[in-house]
Parts: structure tokens; sequence; C-alpha cells
């Protein structure tokens, strides 16, 4: 089967909703021979950081000391250089004897915009029971304007560095699948983050669904190509040219381009060798065979001029 490849459109083609047009499949339109250029050096910024911890309820009961507890986290700018978000947990003990305040001032310090944080709330925990750790309420208190706390999925969208866009994790309400409170240490569980350094090349891969990626050194991957695999419906219609290559004809019909793996079509075999379809020991069988034949039809043609010479020498 023929095969071409179209270049996915780069994250600036995309429509308001986020999805990719589709190429054409019924014809080259789109298609671009595969080439690598300019792929020496990249960096992939950080989009999304995910946290999970858990804050000691002890640190808000009547009595106790503010505590100031921070955890830097790393992340990469658009250039690939590497700047640290600090989140930092300002503890507000009860004032008056009674049950714990559970309460909380978060703030993420950005090291390349200076001491201000860039985002700043208070929060608190539930202590009910059934409910006892989960992150219970989050006001914001700057920036000033529109919220950037999502109650429903737990991300706060903020800008960053050179106002790159950072979405930080940490936890819907009612949930402790980010931050919690519950009476032990404070204890980082799970830092999640996208994003690499600047890195070299290293490597190109493709997959069975005919993706290619760009490997980097620092383990970063970039699409680039999606090859598609075409189909006609009468393979043997097509007209074969140099280089293992087929061109389309009337007796063929028209091609058609699917995504590898979908359709009536295969998946895609990096880095092999197409085997021969040649059956072996089917061929050395016949070749035997003809031997043989050749052999008789040999013989027979001595046992013949053999006849002839007897029957001239009887007449003379």
């Amino acid at each position: 089967m023929p095969q071409a490849s179209w270049r996915r459109p780069t994250a600036k083609a995309r429509d308001a909703a986020g999805v990719v047009a589709p190429p054409n499949r019924e014809g080259t339109a789109g298609l671009a021979p595969v080439k690598i250029e300019n792929l020496a050096l990249a960096a992939d910024p950080s989009t999304t950081i995910g946290l999970s911890l858990n804050l000691p309820a002890n640190a808000t009961a009547f009595g106790e000391p503010v505590q100031t507890l921070t955890l830097p986290v790393e992340y990469f700018d658009t250039l690939g250089g590497a700047t640290t978000l600090t989140a930092q947990f300002t503890s507000q003990p009860a004032a008056v004897a009674g049950p714990d305040s559970n309460a909380w001032r978060l703030s993420f310090i950005d090291s390349a915009t200076g001491p201000a944080p860039v985002f700043e709330a208070d929060i608190t925990f539930d202590d009910t029971p059934g409910n006892g750790g989960e992150l219970l309420t989050v006001n914001q208190i700057a920036p000033a304007g529109p919220a950037l706390y999502d109650p429903a999925t737990g991300l706060i969208d903020m800008p960053v560095f050179s106002a790159q866009p950072l979405t930080i994790n940490i936890g819907a309400l009612g949930t402790t699948e980010g931050l919690q409170q519950l009476a032990t240490d404070f204890t980082p569980i799970n830092i999640a983050k996208t994003g690499s350094p600047a890195s070299t090349l290293s490597g190109i891969a493709i997959n069975d669904r005919g993706i290619l990626e760009a490997i980097f050194d620092s383990g970063f991957r970039r699409t680039l190509f999606q090859i598609p695999v075409g189909m006609v419906q009468n393979p043997n219609g097509m007209r074969a040219l140099d280089g293992q290559a087929f061109a389309i004809t009337r007796e063929s019909g028209p091609i058609f381009f699917y995504d590898a793996g979908d359709g009536p079509t295969g998946t895609v075999i990096s880095s092999a060798l197409e085997e021969s379809t040649t059956d072996v020991a089917e061929e050395l069988t016949q070749l035997i065979k003809t031997q043989r034949a050749y052999s008789s039809n040999a013989k027979i043609i001595q046992t013949v001029d053999e006849m002839l010479q007897e029957t001239t020498n009887l007449k003379r």
C-alpha cells in the first residue's frame, strides 16, 4: 500500500475548542514530505503542576505559634529556563480556646517576579465526621479581580513569569486529592508537573499509530508528523514506479487515507524491513520437480536418438 504523511497542525492552528481539523483523506492535498529540520534544540515550557500534600492539623490549635511551611517547585519557562514557584502555607491558630481553626493562608511566590505572591488565598479544612481533612473553602485574596480557583476542578489558572499560563491543581472542594489536613506532620505526597529544560535532540521514534515524535535527551517528546496508510480498491491495478513506489491509475481506483490501525488498514512497524513473501520450501519443491522433469525429458530425447541411430545402422 502506498504511504504518505501529513504534518500535524501546531497549537496555533487549533480552534477555540482545541480541536485540530482533520486532513483531507481523499487526496494528497495537505500531505508533506517528512523532513526533520531545525530541531537540534528545543524547550518544553511547564503548563501544569499538581500538588498533593498534608498540612498538620495541630498547627491550627489555640495557643500554637504561627508556622510557615514552604514547598519549592521547579518549573520551566518558555525559553527552557528553570524557575522556582514556592507554595507557602501559613497557619492561622484559633484565637480562643476551643476547636482548632483548621485555617491556613496559601501563597504562591514566583522567584522570577519577586517576593509578592502571584496568588494568595485563605483556605480551611473540614473536621466533621466522614469528611475530616477535606478541603472546605478557598477565599482568594490576591490578585484582585476574577476568581482564579475553580472549586469543581481544583485548578488555579495563574500567569507567572512573562505571562506564561500555568495551571496549579490543589484539589477540588470536598476532596483530599490535592491539599488535605490531618493530625500528622507536614508531608508532601506527590508533585506532578509538565515541562522540561532546553535539551538536545537524541532520536526519532514512530509508534504503531504512525505518530512520528522527536525525542530529546531530557525525556521530552514532541509530535512532528502522523503517517497515514493509503488504500485503494484494487491494489493490483496500481502502476509500479522506481524506488518501490506506486502510482494511482484508473484501474486501481481513488486512494483514501486512514489513520494507521483504523478501518481496514494495519499498523505501522518502525525500524523494520519487510520480509519477502516467497515461500522458500515451496520454491525448492518446485525447483526439484522441474529438475526431475527436465532430466526425464532429456532421457527420452536420448532414448529416441539412440533408437534412430540403431534404425539407421540396420538400414545400412
